[in-house]
């Protein structure tokens, strides 16, 4: 089977629905262990990008095991988790948070009194700065479904997640998390398990969430439909990131200054015209390989996993409507 350009997981079935809104052609995928696998195209601005969808279960270990698998299994050139998380502080209901970084906040010495040390984990710069540009012009909007109630709000900073449901802004953790960790934006379960996974596999990957509940009035902002509302707006937010963000790695950025070619390609009709990627540059493999091993500083086990993504981006820029070239 085909290898998705993204693996997306939740950990919550109103978060996969939502993101399965955002895709067509649904199949399914069953790998060896059993774990089941919706995949699904999604459409935009000329491009289909194949988008797999995985449901675990909730917390940060589970995440990492089901992203572990999902990364063996489908090497995609992204992970992502999208989902619900309460609010810290600085958001309101329905809006979006793309985590800068994720602390595990449960790591630490336990003595008289709870000594924090902290344990980070980042998203990919690429895609941090992705979501910032998209956060700023605010066009993914566009994208929700249903009934888009609301003027949310896209953020990108800190996020905390922990193994415990927060559901009081009296409770001990909230305390900590607002005298320890003052920056986070949001709250939740799963992202640093995810991010630990992908560093570990050399993968890009992001958190993003949607702001369900400000902690206090949990129950009652869930029971009204604020956690489809945050669903819903985070896999907006998510669907258009990578239906965007879809620049090559750093080394066939070089290769194309290399052999003269202008990026970003045109995305909308307000950008200025770049020169097309010519269809002799993506045949001549061989010269980008030989290029990318010249300056890769990888240990040589791990090269042979770049060359597919590198593969498989330049065939997507060139069969693009207009590119003028042919795969």
């Amino acid at each position: 089977p085909a290898r998705p350009r993204f693996v997306v997981l939740t950990a919550l079935p109103i978060e996969a629905i939502a993101l399965l809104e955002q895709l067509e052609n649904h199949r399914e995928r069953v790998l060896p262990s059993g774990t089941i696998v919706e995949v699904g195209d999604l459409l935009g601005d000329g491009k289909r990008l194949e988008v797999a969808v995985a449901q675990g279960g909730a917390g940060n270990i589970p995440a990492a095991a089901l992203s572990t698998e999902l990364l063996g299994n489908l090497r995609p050139a992204a992970l992502l988790f999208v989902g619900v998380a309460g609010g810290i502080k600085d958001v309101s209901i329905g809006d979006v948070v793309a985590a800068t970084k994720v602390y595990g906040y449960t790591s630490g010495k336990a003595q008289s009194e709870f000594l924090p040390r902290p344990d980070v984990g980042r998203s990919a710069y690429r895609l941090e700065q992705r979501a910032r540009a998209d956060a700023r012009r605010g066009l993914w909007l566009k994208r929700r479904k249903g009934e888009a109630s609301g003027d949310p709000t896209a953020h990108v900073g800190p996020i905390a997640a922990g193994e415990a449901v927060v559901a009081s802004k009296r409770s001990p953790i909230f305390q900590f998390l607002r005298e320890q960790y003052s920056d986070a934006l949001a709250v939740e379960m799963e992202g640093r398990g995810l991010l630990e996974a992908a560093w570990m596999q050399h993968v890009e990957a992001i958190v993003i969430r949607g702001i369900s509940d400000c902690i206090d009035g949990k129950s009652r902002a869930d029971a009204g439909g604020s956690q489809k509302l945050a669903a819903r707006n985070a896999a907006a937010f998510a669907a258009w990131l990578y239906a965007q963000g879809q620049e090559p790695s750093v080394h066939v950025l070089a290769w194309f200054k290399h052999k003269g070619v202008a990026w970003p390609p045109v995305t909308s009709s307000t950008d200025v015209a770049a020169p097309a990627l010519r269809a002799e540059d993506v045949q001549d493999f061989a010269g980008l390989v030989q290029y990318r091993l010249a300056f890769n500083q990888l240990p040589a086990q791990q090269r042979p996993e770049w060359l597919p993504k590198h593969v498989e981006i330049l065939r997507a820029e060139v069969e693009r409507p207009g590119s003028g070239g042919k795969a």
